[in-house]
Formats: structure tokens, C-alpha cells, sequence
């Protein structure tokens, strides 16, 4: 099998000579495809892997359609926290990437959110060995189709993404969430084999896109807003090192930090694309940092 790096094609993809398709010969996909997702509704499965927030969700059709889905935002705003939180709350199998956090951060991460443990205490010594573990395992019981794949300490390429992704799926056409955190900093594994920073993220973007096609599936790619955009407070144009991250996604997400309150802070998520529809749409989140916890605040 070929290596793939994230710049690149995935070749071991089915590679036959590329053909065109006549409407007729589609009929039956499609009807397979109307039949899983009519199941899916009426046994009271959601259609789309969800972010588990009912306006926003609504907004966008229903939840994550098959596609990337990007999320900016300015360091300290949550981007891992609530990336997390979705993946873990989105009711399908969801893998999630990991560029630059290391997995007992993301643990402990999802430890505090599911089990309302302050962040502080499980970073301190605080708590007894077994008294620690006892959290972990209440935390793993709500996340059971969660699983992590660690791109901080080795190149994890496309194609390893794609296989650990397809293999929790439930069935060939099953629904999974991919979690990419983040794309710049998985695209700059393989920036000396780039001609430039630029051509590796627009590889990375590309990779991405692939992934989501080949598992008809959401990806969720958390991005790294420009300096112009930190400033300015992000927009569609705001992510950094590449301008066709805009163009390469389903949809764009921006998060901007609010007002602080005793609970935490206010941010609010802006819909700056979206082909599924609830583009120009904002959502106020509240973020408790102690308890790595996203909830909507309603109006």
C-alpha cells in the first residue's frame, strides 16, 4: 500500500480509470441511501451525527452532514473543549484526531465534562489513584463510541485516518464523526515534503475532503485564525496560511469570546457558511472552563 501524507491523493482508494455515470445507473445508491436515512429517523436515530445543540442543529438541517466542517477561533475560546464535547455527545461513532493535544489532556478533558470533576483536580494530585480511575470509567461509560488517535508524537496520515475511522463504523454505509485537531498543525507533519506551508494546508484541506466523501461522513477540522482575523474578530476569510479553507468546506464555524460571568464565559458561534442552510445565523454558548462544558444559552 502507498504511504499517504496529508498533502496528497488517497491511493489506495479504489483507483480504477475514472468514468462518467449516467442518472439511471445512480437509482439504486440513492434509494439505498433515502432507505438508511428514513430508518434512522423513525426509529428515533438522528439522520446526521449531531453537535447536540437543538438551534443549532436545527439550523443546519438537522446535525453534521457528510462534509467538512470547519471551526475557528481564537486560542482559549474552546475550540478542543467543544470539538470534544460533540464528538462525544454526537450519538455515532466519532474518532478524534489529535495534532497537538496529548491524549491524558483530551481525558481529562472529557473526565471534567461528563463527570463535573473541576480540570483543576485532575491535574493536581488531588485525587487518589482509585478515586481517579472510578471518574474515568463514569466518563467512559457515556462515551462508548468515542475513540483517539494520536497525531502529536508520530505522522498520522490520511489513509491511517481513514481506515481507524471506517473501522467503527456500523455497517459499509454507517455514519462516523472525524474530528481533526488541528489542520494546520496536522498539515505542518508534512511541510518539508511541501514546496511551502501554503501548498501543505491546501493538501491537508484536500485530505480532508476526501475523508468525508470516501465515509460519507462530517468531518469537524478545527483551524487557526490568521493575525488579521485574531484581531478583527475572525469572518470567513480568517483562517490562516490558506484561502481555500474557506472554499473546501461544507460549512465554516466562528466562535467569539463574550462577556465573562460566575459560570464562565459567554462565546458566540456564528454559521459563516453552511450548504446545508443557517448561514449568517449566531448562537450564544456559555463556556465553563473548570468543567470543559459547552451549553446553549437560550433566549
Amino acid at each position: 500500500m502507498t504511504n499517504t501524507t496529508p498533502n496528497a491523493t488517497l491511493e489506495d482508494l479504489p483507483s480504477a480509470e475514472p468514468q462518467a455515470v449516467r442518472l439511471s445507473e445512480l437509482r439504486d445508491m440513492m434509494g439505498e441511501l433515502a432507505a438508511e436515512e428514513h430508518d434512522a429517523l423513525v426509529s428515533g436515530r438522528k439522520v446526521h451525527p449531531v453537535t447536540g445543540f437543538a438551534t443549532l442543529d436545527a439550523a443546519i438541517g438537522g446535525g453534521l452532514a457528510p462534509g467538512v466542517h470547519l471551526l475557528s477561533g481564537d486560542p482559549g475560546h474552546g475550540k478542543t473543549a467543544l470539538a470534544l464535547q460533540i464528538a462525544a455527545g454526537c450519538g455515532y461513532p466519532a474518532l478524534y484526531v489529535s495534532a497537538e493535544m496529548s491524549l491524558p489532556y483530551l481525558v481529562r478533558g472529557l473526565i471534567a465534562n461528563k463527570t463535573g470533576t473541576h480540570i483543576g483536580n485532575l491535574r493536581d494530585g488531588t485525587l487518589p489513584a482509585d478515586e481517579y480511575l472510578r471518574r474515568f470509567d463514569a466518563m467512559a461509560a457515556q462515551c462508548p463510541l468515542l475513540a483517539l488517535l494520536d497525531a502529536t508524537c508520530r505522522i498520522v496520515e490520511a489513509q491511517a485516518i481513514l481506515r481507524c475511522a471506517d473501522s467503527l463504523r456500523d455497517g459499509e454505509r454507517g455514519r462516523v464523526l472525524v474530528v481533526i485537531d488541528y489542520l494546520q498543525a496536522w498539515a505542518s507533519q508534512t511541510a518539508a515534503d511541501a514546496r511551502s506551508r501554503y501548498d501543505a494546508v491546501n493538501g491537508a484541506v484536500q485530505a480532508a475532503v476526501t475523508i468525508a466523501n470516501t465515509l460519507q461522513s462530517p468531518v469537524l477540522a478545527i483551524v487557526a485564525r490568521n493575525r488579521s482575523a485574531q484581531r478583527d474578530g475572525g469572518g470567513l476569510r480568517g483562517a490562516a496560511d490558506s484561502h481555500t479553507i474557506e472554499y473546501g468546506g461544507h460549512a465554516y464555524y466562528d466562535l467569539v469570546k463574550g462577556d465573562e460571568t460566575p459560570d464562565g464565559h459567554e462565546v458566540k458561534l456564528q454559521i459563516q457558511k453552511s450548504r446545508s442552510g443557517g448561514g449568517g445565523k449566531k448562537f450564544m454558548l456559555l463556556f465553563d472552563g473548570a468543567h470543559q462544558r459547552f451549553t446553549e444559552i437560550e433566549d
